[in-house]
């Protein structure tokens, strides 16, 4: 491969010109120098990363190198796709994982464990792979794609350091996330200057201020409320909001909390929004629950804003997409969820096969996708990664203590783009920005 240096077409120079910093303009160099293994882009909020990789993506393309664009969920793929034009695959289907009712080649027998079949043996077929979000990338993930990477192939990833680090398994010892190593050994760029609209975003502001310490402050998009019943004022703000023509019941606002148990986690917010937003009424349907979940059913209506938590590949779904309940029809068992660009049926069941290594028989389980829907009206902040929403409730109280820091609220109040709304007690939002972790 050669060396990169110049735009052919001459409006993707014009659009450089226009819109590129100094920053961008050494990250998009470095990306393109083909001489480079791996190059990592790193920046806070607003900085421009994903319209780096427009750039890149363009630019590579048009000299004729065949170029992967990945990201660790479907939703953060679905936002790169949407904003680059490019399509972007999740991670697991770049490196083709198996699916548990796939057959495997070599023994004939249905797959148990998923892995990928992108491997040293049979590497990633690309010049170079770019993969956004990479602050959500774990190890496990990491050596599977480095593991499907054989030269000459180069790797290209883009993250903000600042974000919450990946949920590792536990048998992970390491004290930094695979996006931190790589800055840390291998050629990098740091995107420092703000180009998010047009400079004046106090979110932005407010964000960098949070990340060295300091409180955020009050801005026309940007409150703080302090009140020693969070609930209470969460679900006095959703009625005031609505009333405004801000619908939290919308997939493109969202109330963000750290935590998912207790008091003031999802759990319980996400039943107090659905009774206040008045969705508890109509046609309904039951949905059954895991066994490790408090709850034995979830009773979901037809308009609720719904999130599924686990990669569904036989259904097109993925873990993390929003979307709302429609089509309910109570005599059949039957719904569908519109995630927006589509809209799927639910089924009660699937049918998959598995292969017992023990008596070396294949044995048909049952399962329900359903387990894997819950209310989205407020998410985790770990839960909301790689996605943006025009406004955003962050709520932060005593009872999720353990979880409150510097890169949690970061995350959270970056996760808007015109408004934020912070709801905290006395005491959460110091807390907040004095922990850095």
């Amino acid at each position: 491969m050669k060396r990169l240096i110049h735009f052919y077409n001459c409006d993707l120079l014009l659009l450089y010109k226009m819109i590129v910093n100094s920053d961008q303009e050494e990250a998009i160099e470095k990306c393109c120098d083909v001489t480079k293994n791996i190059v990592s882009v790193t920046g806070s909020a607003g900085t421009g990363k994903t319209s780096v990789i427009q750039l890149i993506a363009s630019r590579l393309i048009k000299h004729g190198y065949n170029v992967l664009i990945a990201a660790p969920t479907g939703v953060a793929a679905k936002r790169v796709s949407s904003v680059t034009g490019y399509a972007a695959k999740t991670l697991h289907r770049l490196l083709e994982f198996s699916l548990p009712h796939e057959i495997d080649e070599k023994t004939g027998k249905p797959c148990g464990k998923t892995f990928p079949k992108r491997d040293k043996y049979s590497p990633l077929d690309a010049d170079i792979i770019l993969v956004d979000e990479y602050s959500m990338v774990n190890w496990e993930t990491h050596r599977y794609l480095i593991n499907a990477i054989k030269a000459p192939t180069k790797l290209r990833v883009f993250g903000d350091i600042n974000q919450l680090s990946p949920i590792e398994d536990g048998n992970n010892t390491r004290n930094e996330s695979p996006l931190a190593y790589l800055l840390r050994l291998f050629t990098k760029v740091v995107l420092t200057k703000i180009v998010r609209q047009a400079d004046r975003s106090s979110i932005v502001t407010n964000g960098s201020d949070i990340l060295r310490g300091y409180m955020p402050k009050v801005y026309s998009d940007f409150k703080i409320i302090s009140t020693t019943n969070t609930n209470d004022k969460l679900l006095e703000l959703v009625n005031i909001y609505a009333n405004q023509g801000i619908d939290y019941g919308l997939v493109n606002n969202q109330i963000i909390t750290p935590i998912r148990k207790t008091w003031s986690g999802t759990t319980k917010l996400n039943l107090l929004i659905q009774h206040q937003l008045g969705k508890q009424q109509g046609k309904r349907i039951k949905l059954p629950r895991n066994s490790w979940e408090d709850d034995t059913e979830l009773v979901i209506y037809e308009e609720d804003k719904i999130v599924w938590t686990k990669n569904n590949y036989r259904l097109g779904i993925f873990n993390g997409e929003i979307g709302t309940v429609s089509n309910i029809n109570e005599e059949t068992n039957s719904f569908s969820i519109d995630f927006g660009d589509r809209c799927i049926d639910i089924p009660e069941t699937i049918v998959e096969p598995f292969y017992d290594s023990t008596t070396g028989n294949i044995i048909y389980t049952t399962s329900s996708p359903r387990k894997y829907i819950d209310l989205a009206y407020v998410l985790t902040t770990h839960r909301t990664q790689g996605s943006e929403f025009q406004n955003v409730i962050y709520v932060i109280n005593k009872s999720s203590y353990i979880l409150q820091n510097r890169h949690n609220l970061y995350t959270g109040i970056t996760r808007a783009r015109k408004f934020v709304t912070i709801i905290t007690d006395k005491n959460s939002l110091m807390n907040s920005v004095k922990k850095e972790n």
